[in-house]
C-alpha cells in the first residue's frame, strides 16, 4: 500500500465468475428494503386506521343523511369484510415489527396484502348494496389507487409488480361478474365488467413504470457502494468527517469497515487543496497502515475512489464505543476502568515511538469487544487521520492547511492544541485523562454550554477531582495519577504513555480481568436476547353504515392522512443537518461575539491579523454571498458598517446577516446538494462543499475568539503543579 488507488482489481486480473455477475440486475441493499418493510408496517397500520374511520365515519354520516332509516345500526357483509381486513392490517404490522424477518420476504408479502387489499374493496363496491339500475361508466376506482400506493412504497421488480397488479385490478371485474350471478347488479353483457375498469389496468402500467424507476434507483444505490474488491452494505454510522459502512471483500468472506471522507472534509476548497489533501491522506494512512499493535484497529487497505472520495478499510469491529457503554450503563468501577486505560497506552505508546500523535483520543474512538477468546479487548479507532508530527512540512501537513481548524474535540482537547500550538504525545495523555475521568464519573472534566466556554475551561479552569462527582469508591493514587495526566503545563504530566502505563500498574484496586468480563459480557448478551413485549391494539368494534356514506367518509380521511405520508417521504435529513449545523455555529458566533469586551474588539495579536470587530465585518458580508450562494438568493442591500462601530451595531448586523442565511437555507433539499453552483470568480462547486466551506470559516472564526481572550489576559496564566 504505498499509493492511493482506484479501489477493485485490474480489468485483466477480474475473474470470469465476477465478470458474470456483472451482467445480472444488483440487488437492492438490505438496508433500503429494511427500510421499504417499515414503511410497509406503516402503511398497513395506516389502512387500519382507514379502514375503522369508513366504518365509524359511514355510520355516523349515514345517520346524518337518512335520519328516519334503520339501516345505519345494521351490521352488513361490508362491515364484516372492513372488520376483517383491520385484523389483517393490524396483523401485517405487528408481524413486520416483531422479530427479525426477512425483508425482501416481508416486500412480497406485501404484494399479497395489496391483492387482499384490492379484494376487500372489490367486495365493498360489488357486493355491498349497489342498485340494480347502476349504469356501467369507465372510471379509476380505489383498487388502482392502491396499486400505484404499494408500487412507490413497496420497492419490487417490475415482473412481480405486473404480475401482483394485473391480479388486484382484476378483481373488481370478477366480483361484478359474481355480483351479476347473484343477482345483485345485471350491468349487460360481461364486457361491461372490462369496460368499467379497464383504466384501472391502465394504472397498472404506470405501476409497472414506477416499480421500475424505483428498483433502478436502488441498483444505482447498490452500483455507487460497489467498490471494486469491497460491496459496501448497511451504514454504520456517521461522523463530521464521513460515513462508515459495513462492507464484504468479494473473495474473502471477512467483514469489513469502511469510512469514506470526502475531500473537502479536508479542507480542500479547489483542485491545488485536493491534491494536497490526497497526498496528506496517503501519508497518514501509510504511517496508520505501518502500527501494529493489537490494540489498535487494524488497516487493511486504503486509497481513493474514481470521484475523489477518500477511503480506509478496517476491521469490523463487534462490541460497543465507551462512549455508547457509560451512556447504556453508567459510570464504571475503578479496576474495569485501569483495566481500558493500560490497552489504550499500549496503542498509545506504539503510535507516539514512530512520531504520530492521535489529536482526537475519546470515548467515542476507543472500542471495547470481545476478539477470539478475550472479552473487554479494547481497540483505539481513527488513527487513519493522525498527525505525524516529525519531519512534518509545509507541503504535507495538515496543522499548515489554511483556514484549517485544529482537529479534536473540544471536550477533549488539550490546552496547547486549543491555542494552536505544537503538539506531541502528552496531548494524547491529557485526552486519555479526561477519557479516564468519563468512565469513573460519567461525566465530563468541564461542562459548559458553549464549546467557547469549554475551551475556556480547558485552558484555565482547575478539574473538580473525580472523586467529589461519583459516589462509586476511587483509589487516592488513581485520582492523583489522573489529576496529573490533566495538568495543563505538558511537562507537569506522565511524559509517555508507556510512562502511564507503569503507574497505573502499581495502583491497587479490585480486580478485572478476563473472568469478570467475561462474565459482563455474557450477561449483557443473556438480556438482550429476553424477547420484549409490544402494547396490545384495541380495535372498537366496527358498526354497520350505508355503502355511499363510507365511500364519502373514506375518501375524506385519505385526503386528511395520506398528505401527510407523502410529505413524511419527503424528509431531507442530509439538508435539516446543514441547516442544524448552521443554526448551531450562527447561534455560538452571536453568543460569543456579545460576550466578548466592548473595549477589545480593536485587539489585533499582529498588524497582518483580524480583530474581532475585522471578523464581525467579514462574516457580515461574507454570509451574505455565501448564504445567497447556496440557497439562490439576493441578499438585501444593507447600510454600510465599519469594525470601528459601537459594539450594539456590530452585533445588530451579525445578527441580520445569520437571520438571511436561516431564510437562505430553508429551501435546501438532500436532492439539490450535489448541484454545481459558480462560486469565487465562477469556479464550481457543489452546494454540499460551498456549505461545507462556510460553515467551516465560521467555526474558525469562532475557535479564534479563545486564543484572543487569553492573549489579551482575560485568562489566568497556567498554575504550575509539581510532579506526582
Amino acid at each position: 500500500m504505498t499509493q492511493p488507488h482506484l479501489i477493485g482489481p485490474q480489468p485483466i486480473s477480474t475473474p470470469a465468475e465476477l465478470k458474470r455477475l456483472r451482467g445480472r440486475d444488483r440487488e437492492l441493499p438490505d438496508d433500503l428494503l429494511r427500510a421499504a418493510s417499515l414503511r410497509l408496517g406503516a402503511a398497513s397500520l395506516l389502512f387500519a386506521v382507514l379502514w375503522v374511520i369508513g366504518v365509524i365515519g359511514g355510520h355516523l354520516a349515514a345517520r346524518a343523511i337518512y335520519p328516519d332509516s334503520p339501516r345505519w345500526r345494521q351490521f352488513d357483509v361490508t362491515d364484516a369484510i372492513a372488520s376483517a381486513s383491520v385484523m389483517v392490517s393490524l396483523a401485517l404490522y405487528v408481524y413486520i415489527r416483531k422479530g427479525e424477518r426477512n425483508p425482501r420476504f416481508l416486500l412480497d408479502l406485501g404484494l399479497g396484502y395489496m391483492v387482499y387489499t384490492a379484494f376487500a374493496l372489490a367486495v365493498m363496491f360489488h357486493l355491498g348494496g349497489i342498485p340494480s339500475t347502476g349504469i356501467v361508466l369507465p372510471e379509476i376506482s380505489w383498487v388502482g389507487a392502491v396499486v400505484l400506493i404499494f408500487a412507490a412504497i413497496v420497492p419490487s421488480t417490475p415482473r412481480k409488480m405486473l404480475i401482483a397488479g394485473l391480479i388486484a385490478t382484476s378483481m373488481n371485474p370478477i366480483l361484478m361478474l359474481v355480483s351479476r350471478a347473484q343477482g345483485i347488479w345485471n350491468f349487460g353483457p360481461w364486457t361491461g365488467a372490462l369496460l368499467m375498469h379497464y383504466p384501472d389496468y391502465i394504472l397498472v402500467g404506470a405501476a409497472v413504470a414506477i416499480s421500475h424507476v424505483v428498483t433502478k434507483l436502488g441498483q444505482q444505490v447498490t452500483k455507487a457502494r460497489e467498490m471494486g474488491s469491497y460491496q459496501l452494505g448497511e451504514l454504520l454510522g456517521r461522523g463530521g468527517m464521513g460515513e462508515v459502512y459495513k462492507a464484504t471483500h468479494r473473495m474473502l468472506a471477512r467483514p469489513a469497515a469502511i469510512k469514506l471522507i470526502r475531500t473537502e472534509m479536508l479542507g480542500a476548497v479547489d483542485e491545488d487543496a485536493a491534491k494536497l489533501a490526497v497526498t496528506r491522506f496517503r501519508r497518514e494512512a501509510e504511517a496508520a497502515a505501518n502500527l501494529r499493535s493489537q490494540h489498535t484497529v487494524e488497516l487493511y487497505d486504503f486509497g481513493v475512489t474514481a470521484d475523489g472520495t477518500l477511503y480506509l478499510v478496517m476491521e469490523f469491529l463487534e462490541g460497543m464505543d465507551l462512549e455508547t457503554l457509560v451512556r447504556e450503563t453508567g459510570p464504571l468501577p475503578a479496576g474495569r476502568v485501569m483495566h481500558v486505560l493500560r490497552q489504550v497506552c499500549e496503542s498509545l505508546e506504539e503510535a507516539h515511538s514512530t512520531g504520530l500523535v492521535h489529536r482526537d483520543i475519546k470515548p467515542a474512538n476507543i472500542h471495547l469487544g470481545r476478539v477470539g477468546l478475550r472479552h473487554d479487548f479494547v481497540k483505539v479507532l481513527d488513527f487513519g487521520l493522525v498527525k505525524e508530527v516529525s519531519n512534518a512540512d509545509v507541503a504535507t501537513s495538515m496543522a499548515t492547511v489554511a483556514g484549517q481548524m485544529a482537529l479534536g474535540t473540544p471536550a477533549y482537547m488539550a490546552p496547547e492544541m486549543a491555542l494552536g500550538e505544537p503538539v506531541d504525545g502528552r496531548a494524547d495523555i491529557y485526552a486519555l485523562g479526561c477519557v479516564a475521568y468519563y468512565l469513573l464519573t460519567g461525566k465530563l472534566v468541564f461542562e459548559a454550554e458553549k464549546v467557547f466556554q469549554m475551551i475556556a475551561n480547558h485552558l484555565q479552569s482547575a478539574p473538580i477531582p473525580p472523586s467529589q462527582r461519583t459516589d462509586r469508591p476511587l483509589p487516592p493514587l488513581l485520582e492523583h495519577l489522573i489529576l496529573k495526566c490533566l495538568a495543563k503545563d505538558p511537562s507537569n504530566r506522565p511524559q509517555s504513555a508507556a510512562a502511564l502505563r507503569q503507574s497505573l500498574e502499581w495502583i491497587p484496586t479490585d480486580a478485572w480481568g478476563e473472568d469478570q468480563a467475561k462474565q459482563w459480557w455474557a450477561a449483557r448478551k443473556g438480556a438482550g436476547q429476553e424477547p420484549g413485549r409490544g402494547a396490545e391494539l384495541v380495535v372498537p368494534p366496527p358498526r354497520s353504515l350505508s355503502m355511499q356514506a363510507r365511500l364519502y367518509s373514506a375518501a375524506f380521511a385519505a385526503m386528511l392522512v395520506l398528505p401527510g405520508i407523502l410529505t413524511a417521504q419527503q424528509a431531507n435529513p442530509v439538508a435539516d443537518a446543514f441547516r442544524d449545523n448552521a443554526r448551531e455555529a450562527a447561534k455560538n458566533l452571536i453568543a460569543a461575539a456579545d460576550e466578548f469586551p466592548a473595549d477589545k474588539l480593536k485587539f489585533k495579536p499582529t498588524p497582518a491579523q483580524m480583530s474581532v470587530g475585522d471578523i464581525i465585518v467579514h462574516l457580515s458580508q461574507g454570509n451574505d454571498y455565501l448564504c445567497g450562494t447556496i440557497g439562490g438568493v439576493k441578499a438585501p442591500t444593507r447600510a454600510k458598517i465599519d469594525a470601528d462601530d459601537a459594539k450594539p451595531a456590530l452585533i445588530a448586523r451579525l445578527r441580520e446577516t445569520f437571520a438571511f442565511c436561516e431564510q437562505a437555507l430553508a429551501p435546501l433539499t438532500d436532492a439539490n446538494l450535489s448541484e454545481q453552483l459558480p462560486f469565487f470568480g465562477g469556479r464550481k462547486m457543489s452546494r454540499a462543499a460551498v456549505m461545507t466551506v462556510t460553515t467551516g470559516d465560521w467555526a474558525d472564526h469562532y475557535s479564534q475568539y479563545a486564543i484572543y481572550l487569553r492573549l489579551n489576559g482575560l485568562l489566568p496564566p497556567t498554575a504550575k503543579k509539581p510532579a506526582m
